[in-house]
């Protein structure tokens, strides 16, 4: 079983609520139109928040969760720790109802997933962790889309992990720890731990999520709105990327693996609907009706 967890940030941290709503519509959509059948989704978000309808194999789990502080600190590390710890204790509420020998895969509210993830991990069930390394970038205001290499270094939406791996559940203090919580809110920590294990990653073979950037309720936005600045210039590139339009194509992982050029000029619709969303779906909940 492949279990999709969306965690919802609280309403009272959300920009546009109307705009949450359409995008959301977007991503509920997008797993949904899943190939495969062993999979479901579990929305967590707080009691009173306007979701869409919910489609196929999805499910809500409620919470009463408290907005986090500290993603209302003007110092960046602290406002990325916030986002961290709020996403990670939504993660942990979802975790709760995932069997260890499930894979899970978080995915952003705001990020769309390929058609067939769930029928690669049905038809390849010895992989116990995986990463986008392939992914698209979709700038929200001219509706152009990049190819990104090292996607799970850039996005969220881009790691398919067996829940029994997370210190959550190997973990002899799992369900209280901070270092579980932390591993839950950040990608990054969990794919730095596994992938030196015996086990370490390997790597989805398709382009597998769209990682949507530039809108009014992206974390990013928030960043560059309260021009909060990180220690020793690490938002450079992200404050580059959403004043100037440049890509993050770069290819690290590999270096044999030849650099890709910016390919900004592809027109997101052309990329997204088939493998990402349905026509009909893509111009319903065009983020700027």
């Amino acid at each position: 079983m492949l279990t999709f967890i969306i965690p919802i940030r609280h309403p009272s941290k959300t920009a546009d609520s109307a705009l949450q709503y359409r995008v959301l519509q977007q991503t509920f959509a997008s797993i949904s139109l899943q190939v495969g059948k062993n999979w479901r989704c579990i929305v967590v978000a707080n009691s009173g928040t306007r979701l869409p309808p919910r489609t196929r194999n999805i499910e809500i789990c409620s919470v009463d969760l408290e907005p986090e502080p500290l993603t209302s600190s003007n110092v960046y590390d602290e406002y990325i720790r916030g986002v961290r710890l709020d996403k990670g204790r939504r993660f942990r509420a979802a975790m709760a109802l995932v069997s260890p020998d499930d894979l899970v895969m978080s995915v952003d509210d705001d990020d769309l997933v390929h058609k067939n993830i769930s029928k690669f991990f049905t038809d390849n069930t010895h992989i116990n962790a995986c990463a986008i390394n392939e992914g698209y970038m979709w700038r929200e205001y001219d509706q152009k889309v990049s190819i990104v290499d090292d996607f799970h270094k850039r996005c969220g939406t881009s790691l398919i992990v067996r829940a029994g791996l997370y210190l959550f559940h190997c973990a002899p203090d799992g369900k209280s720890s901070n270092d579980a919580l932390a591993e839950l809110g950040s990608h990054r920590l969990i794919f730095e731990r596994l992938n030196t294990s015996a086990d370490p990653f390997q790597y989805l073979p398709f382009s597998g999520a769209v990682y949507r950037v530039g809108h009014e309720n992206s974390s990013q936005n928030v960043i560059l709105k309260r021009g909060l600045r990180a220690a020793r210039g690490k938002n450079k590139l992200l404050s580059r990327v959403f004043r100037k339009g440049i890509n993050f194509a770069r290819g690290k992982h590999d270096p044999s693996k030849r650099k890709r050029k910016p390919v900004f000029d592809r027109d997101a619709e052309s990329v997204i609907v088939g493998d990402f969303l349905s026509r009909s779906i893509y111009h319903k909940s065009d983020w700027r009706s």
